[in-house]
């Protein structure tokens, strides 16, 4: 039986400890691309567990040399999990790499590991890097550094200029760092009718202050999710969310009753402020609701995990009772999402976890479930 057969169908958290490697761990790097979801996946599991000096060796011949682009962008996944201090340079090298996925993967391990020395290649690639998929990681990576002015100058300039998809995105990543400095821009597009407005309320909620409590006042929205984004803008920028939260919780709760749409992003961004009962609500729901509204709630709750992995951990080890069914939604949550790094960010944590919790806590008991059940 090959080492990565052995992970595959007795690896539980036991497997955690040293592995012996196997006799090739480059034919394991290779098995990265296998059409195979089973295989592929063992060799990912046995790469991760084999010693670090011969995974990382293995994974950045890879990342360098491997023909197979997919192998390589993989191969850069699992580096990142492993924390090697070499991973800075292959990811800056990454950045002009004519593999997309190994450039939005570099981008989202930037956004992970701000370093003031990016700002000058980064604000570079914001002239040039135009991949639907790849440009809103690098707007992430950049908005992190915006302690710099430069940083701010841009971020401001791209909020009116490129496609709708890409605005959003800055949009976006503005409200998210709290960025006072973008008010003025953010209200100039919340003041206008388009696909933009609910994304600029959002973030301005999210800033908060008496300037932006000031604009969400003056919007009219038009249509029940529209309303709902201004509602939560609102009661985000003014600190009273608890009305909006306790409602939506009801709406889940209700035989038979409507959810709106927006309902599951509400309860992740309050469980993301720190709502525990948004959080718990999350899961509760996600057990009754209809195929459509569990859907919503497996993509917020794995969106949460991904964004806040320690937070989502800790609270996982505090709630057993909540324990296998919010393991199950994560998995389904992951599947859905497909964010290879921030997947790899997760487990890194939850390994993290494993390794620091007591023998016997509850603690050693989740994150031993994650490792298991999320196939790690």
């Amino acid at each position: 039986m090959t080492c990565a057969a052995a992970i595959l169908l007795g690896g539980g958290v036991s497997s955690l400890r040293a592995q012996t490697p196997a006799p090739s761990l480059a034919q394991d790097v290779a098995r990265l691309g296998d059409l195979d979801y089973t295989r592929r996946t063992a060799a990912a599991r046995v790469i991760r567990r084999a010693p670090a000096r011969e995974a990382t060796a293995a994974l950045l011949d890879a990342v360098s040399k491997s023909p197979d682009e997919y192998v390589r962008f993989r191969a850069f996944v699992l580096l990142a999990g492993f924390n090697d201090p070499r991973i800075a340079d292959v990811a800056r090298a990454m950045l002009g790499d004519r593999n997309d996925r190994l450039r939005e993967a570099a981008y989202d391990w930037f956004e992970r590991h701000p370093d003031p020395v990016m700002v000058p290649p980064l604000l570079a690639a914001l002239e040039t890097e135009g991949e639907e998929f790849v440009r809103p990681s690098l707007i992430r990576a950049v908005a992190v550094l915006d302690d710099d002015p430069r940083i701010r100058t841009a971020l401001v300039r791209e909020v009116g200029r490129g496609l709708d998809l890409f605005r959003g995105a800055v949009i976006e990543a503005l409200g998210n760092r709290r960025a006072s400095y973008a008010v003025g821009a953010l209200a100039g597009v919340a003041a206008l009718d388009g696909p933009l407005q609910d994304d600029a309320a959002l973030a301005l909620g999210k800033i908060g202050g008496d300037a932006a409590v000031k604009v969400l006042s003056g919007i009219k929205p038009v249509g029940a999710d529209a309303q709902m984004t201004v509602r939560l803008a609102t009661c985000l920028a003014d600190g009273h969310c608890e009305a909006l939260r306790d409602e939506i919780v009801r709406e889940f709760s209700g035989a038979g009753s409507t959810i709106r749409p927006g309902s599951a992003t509400v309860l992740m961004i309050l469980a993301e402020r720190g709502d525990i009962k948004a959080l718990a609500a999350m899961v509760e729901a996600a057990g009754t609701a209809g195929e459509d509204a569990r859907r919503r709630l497996v993509i917020a709750l794995g969106s949460l995990a991904l964004r806040q992995p320690a937070s989502l951990i800790a609270w996982l080890g505090a709630n057993a009772a909540s324990r296998d069914a919010a393991v199950t939604l994560l998995r389904e949550g992951f599947d859905l999402l497909q964010s290879d790094l921030a997947e790899e960010s997760f487990y890194a944590a939850a390994r993290a976890s494993y390794w620091q919790a007591p023998d016997g806590s509850d603690l050693r008991a989740v994150t031993a479930a994650l490792i298991d059940k999320l196939q790690f």
